[in-house]
């Protein structure tokens, strides 16, 4: 299987030896983890969802993970992946990219949230972009709350793993801040060696990413990704570490 096959979907699964299957988590090392199976293991297969995986006793042997990451870093990464654009790359632009599905959902958001203005059925690639450019990091966790269930990049990531109950229950969950100890155990686990390489890494030099995380913008993080933090990270957002 190759990347370009992917048409999103969430589970990626090896029926044959080793067995394993990872739940996708997006803004969670997913660029890395995807372009290592699928270098390792090429005839690996895709499902949408449970339904679409072999019977569930197929499945009793298979190692079953996926990686989480902590809320705060997790968002300075959307931020800076998704909406930020440097008047370097701008200038530097001879067309304008056609905006992904998460850059609109942005874009709506604005308008809606913060212009107060209707939203062009059909806005141009140009308008998007130079509206998203407009916005500020804490404008972007102010609208989180509106578009955090309508997008995977935003969704909370265990309310996201709450759609495969089956194989949360079982789930081993990797974290960013420990990526390379707990890929480790993942290797373990599947018993073959996967290289993992850290592509898409996030350049915080773009910006003070710290200066802007005040107090309120840290509470609506806290609030819109309570769950997160319940489970994956109870120790509060001081417990965050770097990828």
């Amino acid at each position: 299987m190759r990347k370009s096959q992917l048409t999103g979907e969430n589970l990626l699964f090896h029926t044959g030896d080793p067995k394993f299957v990872y739940i996708t988590n997006y803004k969670a090392g997913y660029t890395s983890i995807l372009t290592s199976l699928l270098e390792t293991f090429p005839d690996i297969r895709a499902a949408l969802w449970e339904k679409g995986l072999p019977p569930k006793g197929d499945f009793d042997d298979h190692f079953v993970f996926t990686f989480v990451r902590n809320p705060v870093d997790r968002v300075k990464s959307c931020f800076f992946d998704k909406v930020v654009v440097t008047p370097k790359a701008y200038l530097s632009m001879t067309e304008v990219p056609a905006p992904q599905d998460c850059q609109l959902t942005i874009y709506r958001a604005c308008l809606e949230h913060l212009d107060r203005t209707a939203v062009p059925a059909h806005p141009s690639h140009r308008e998007v972009l130079e509206r998203l450019r407009k916005l500020s990091f804490g404008e972007f966790v102010h609208l989180l709350p509106h578009i955090c269930l309508t997008d995977v990049h935003f969704y909370p990531q265990s309310r996201w793993l709450d759609k495969f109950p089956t194989l949360r229950e079982r789930c081993f969950f990797g974290r960013v801040e420990t990526f390379g100890h707990d890929w480790a155990t993942v290797n373990e686990h599947i018993g073959r060696p996967a290289p993992l390489l850290h592509e898409n890494r996030t350049d915080y030099g773009q910006a003070d990413a710290e200066a802007i995380l005040d107090v309120a913008t840290r509470q609506t993080i806290e609030e819109v990704y309570s769950t997160d933090f319940r489970d994956f990270y109870p120790a509060g957002i001081s417990a965050a570490g770097r990828a």
